[in-house]
């Protein structure tokens, strides 16, 4: 495995001691029968920037194409993505520009989805080491995004837009799919989770958040995404999940007024990684166990595994020029539409 030390900022502490130090419910003396919940729930503020990873003298570190193992950065595993000196690397970078994809240097990652039968065909955190599906995971482990930085390489071309997919997920346990695929009842079951292994084309039984970053032609600075603001507008976004799938893509047209047409993938960059691990110990009562095995969360409304399928609870961002994060709901669901998705 491939290790990284983490970074616990000033603020991240403070707001991990007001926050979240003290995340348990009530113990009972004498058992916990009559189904009395004696959980208690442990957080704590992750916070990765990359930069103590080893890099050649070329500026690449961690390689995917190489590695048959996910690097381990604290309690999360990141697939198909490369570490990249910025500064090292400088003359073979896509463009100048991705030398602000470290927003704290000289460390970032790059990544892009890699063609069938590789290790990582999917960019993509987790609190489980998903090239292995042979291993089962741990459904009391999840995550709360904070925030990260992100940006598509190089420049985007004139009359072209790239869109970066982010999709967090919230699986249910393993033996939820115990029939397999094609199981009974005449219905083709989505996919379980040890097929993520290799990324789904499809979105897997759970629940889904997705957020869609959407740049225009130019060169973009990383941009940095705040979760703890966006769940002002829809509450829970990107809480207790334990997957985090993440791709750019390319559209182009042939002029303003003609529609755009996907053109591929497009690589992209991240770095300064904040979640909140969290992870649940002891017995629960019979309600929340059932709450957990089918992927829902307390009241936030989303449809459990087993339920018909629900589509994912989106928000837009667009990159303002000057670098700024801009959620737009209504242009985003417009632009959805003219490109039929």
């Amino acid at each position: 495995m491939h290790f990284c030390v983490t970074l616990l900022g000033w603020f991240s502490l403070v707001t991990a001691v007001v926050a979240y130090s003290y995340g348990h419910e009530q113990g009972i003396i004498g058992g916990g029968g009559g189904g009395v919940t004696t959980a208690t729930t442990s957080r704590h503020n992750l916070t990765l920037n990359f930069d103590d990873l080893p890099t050649n003298a070329s500026g690449i570190g961690y390689d995917p194409s190489t590695n048959s193992t996910p690097l381990q950065c604290g309690d999360l595993y990141f697939q198909s993505f490369t570490v990249v000196d910025v500064a090292k690397a400088l003359k073979d970078l896509p463009d100048p520009v991705d030398v602000l994809c470290a927003t704290s240097a000289p460390n970032a990652l790059f990544g892009h989805r890699r063609s069938a039968g590789r290790h990582h065909p999917y960019p993509r955190l987790s609190v489980h080491p998903l090239t292995d599906p042979s291993l089962p995971r741990d459904p009391n482990v999840t995550f709360d995004m904070r925030s990260m930085s992100v940006s598509p390489t190089g420049r985007v071309p004139p009359d072209a837009l790239v869109m970066i997919w982010l999709n967090l997920l919230k699986l249910p346990p393993d033996e939820s799919f115990s029939g397999g695929r094609g199981g009974g009842g005449g219905k083709s079951p989505l996919p379980p989770f040890p097929e993520l292994s290799r990324g789904a084309e499809i979105w897997p039984q759970g629940r889904v958040y997705q957020l869609v970053g959407i740049f225009g032609p130019g060169r973009h600075p990383n941009l940095r995404i705040d979760w703890d603001s966006m769940r002002r507008q829809i509450p829970h976004m990107g809480t207790k999940v334990d997957t985090f799938e993440l791709y750019g893509q390319l559209f182009t047209r042939e002029g303003p007024s003609e529609p755009y047409r996907p053109r591929g993938d497009w690589e992209l960059c991240l770095d300064d990684v904040a979640v909140v691990i969290v992870r649940k110990t002891g017995s629960q009562n019979p309600d929340d166990q059932a709450e957990d095995s089918d992927g829902d969360d307390d009241d936030d409304g989303d449809s459990p595994a087993g339920r018909s399928f629900e589509p994912p609870t989106r928000m837009f961002v667009f990159a303002g020029e000057d670098g700024s994060a801009v959620y737009d709901q209504a242009r985003g669901e417009q632009l959805m539409k003219e490109l039929g998705l």
